[in-house]
């Protein structure tokens, strides 16, 4: 897991998004949190107010893509979409201003705004590559948050067969920490938005995973206990022994 941590007693954090970290205006920007550091969530609840004091929102963002009948003139073979979308039933642009997207150089123009839902872009190609999506909130004092995607045409690693289409996409969350008045405004809008059925599935199944995950670790953890309280017991028992013998001499 990971995250982005914008302050200015505001902060917004991002997980699961690889990415360096960098000096901001109002903060910093740091990557892979211990457990318990400020902004980092155990679970996926949509948009709730925790601890009075941080707000999530979660979304996802990826790609799906089909082939095409027949190559174009071009000598495109797939038509492809990237996006950013709401998890939830309440809509990005409740706390997000503009959404750039940044396609490979080959494409002209390569800088896609967009500044209403859908924050997509469709376009037809014939190879993969990394793009890039820069998230612009509605209070200006936070900065851009950007994500890279890889655009992935065929089946492979991390993607999915919807249909004709593959799909790779990736379930995350802002985590906004402190969140300034002005930003609040934005983000109460929707007070409680509800994650719609195919996220809240996966949710369940993530928090699932990591329930069983932790009884594992507490498991493991007791037996190597036990064997170490055994060890520590023959080591005093050897001791004992050795006290003896050099009283006997």
């Amino acid at each position: 897991l990971l995250l982005f941590k914008l302050f200015n007693t505001c902060c917004c954090c991002l997980k699961f998004v690889e990415h360096s970290p960098t000096q901001m205006e109002s903060g910093s920007l740091s990557s892979q949190p211990s457990p318990g550091s400020p902004g980092l969530s155990s679970s996926f609840n949509g948009g709730k107010i925790r601890n009075n004091n941080t707000i999530h929102k979660s979304f996802i963002y990826g790609s799906s893509s089909h082939k095409l009948a027949q190559p174009s003139a071009a000598g495109h073979t797939h038509q492809w979409k990237l996006y950013i979308k709401p998890a939830t039933d309440e809509p990005l642009e409740a706390y997000i201003k503009k959404v750039t997207f940044v396609l490979h150089s080959s494409f002209k123009q390569p800088n896609r705004v967009c500044e209403s839902s859908p924050f997509e872009v469709v376009e037809l190609g014939w190879g993969e590559f990394e793009a890039i999506i820069k998230v612009q909130f509605q209070a200006t004092n936070l900065k851009i948050v950007t994500l890279k995607h890889l655009i992935k045409l065929f089946p492979g690693e991390r993607t999915k067969t919807v249909g004709d289409d593959v799909v790779c996409e990736l379930f995350d969350e802002f985590v906004f920490y402190h969140p300034s008045s002005s930003m609040l405004s934005f983000l109460t809008k929707h007070p409680s938005p509800k994650l719609l059925s195919p996220y809240a599935k996966l949710e369940h199944e993530q928090l699932g995973l990591l329930e069983f995950a932790t009884k594992r670790v507490k498991h493991k953890t007791d037996e190597l206990n036990v064997k170490f309280k055994e060890i520590q017991k023959k080591i005093e028992e050897v001791k004992d022994e050795l006290k003896k013998l050099q009283g006997d001499e």
